[in-house]
């Protein structure tokens, strides 16, 4: 299970299985803005931040794809 799914999952409660690539944040996991928010945080956190999420991309981030895109685009540096 990749850190993503994990992080989903301590602030669902959501099994692993529950939580795809495709599922939509808000319909399929029942997330709201907030709690978005804070998975994204904590994933900085855990990554290591070089570069902070821009708002104006976490408007964007509908599905759990999505979100680990923008990890690993603005997140993650090789």
């Amino acid at each position: 299970m990749d850190l993503a799914v994990k992080v989903i999952q301590r602030f669902t409660g959501l099994p692993e299985e529950a939580i795809t690539d495709k599922s939509d944040l808000k319909e399929d996991l029942m997330m709201d803005s907030v709690t978005l928010y804070e998975i994204v945080s904590t994933l900085e956190s855990e990554y290591g931040v070089e570069e902070d999420i821009p708002f104006g991309e976490l408007e964007k981030v509908k599905t759990v794809k999505d979100l680990k895109e923008a990890i690993q685009k603005y997140v993650i540096k090789d």
